[in-house]
């Protein structure tokens, strides 16, 4: 009986620290403008972070980016490397997390 309530604790620990997310923090960066190129792997968006431009092809919460929006935007945004987007997977990114910066 001991046995097995071990096993069980170790098994809810593992999953509980395997579930919690860190939250990471937000990074300033500008949306430019759209991608208007017309190919078959362009569109998205243009993001500025720092001195690097890169294309955005997904964000997560599109509410922010509107199409009547005037750029350039000021934002602050957690990304991720897009996968899915297979033309320019070396400069494509996902944003995460994005909020109006202040």
């Amino acid at each position: 009986m001991k046995n097995y309530m071990l096993i069980t604790f170790i098994a809810i620990s593992t999953f509980s620290l395997i579930s919690c997310k860190k939250d990471t923090p937000l990074f300033s960066a500008t949306i430019t403008g759209e991608d208007y190129r017309m190919c078959s792997c362009c569109g998205g968006y243009w993001v500025q972070i720092g001195n690097e431009t890169r294309l955005c092809s997904e964000i997560v919460d599109n509410s922010i980016v509107k199409p009547q929006v005037a750029y350039p935007i000021k934002v602050k945004i957690d990304t991720a490397k897009n996968y899915a987007f297979s033309c320019e997977t070396a400069n494509s990114i996902k944003i995460t997390k994005i909020e109006l910066a202040n």
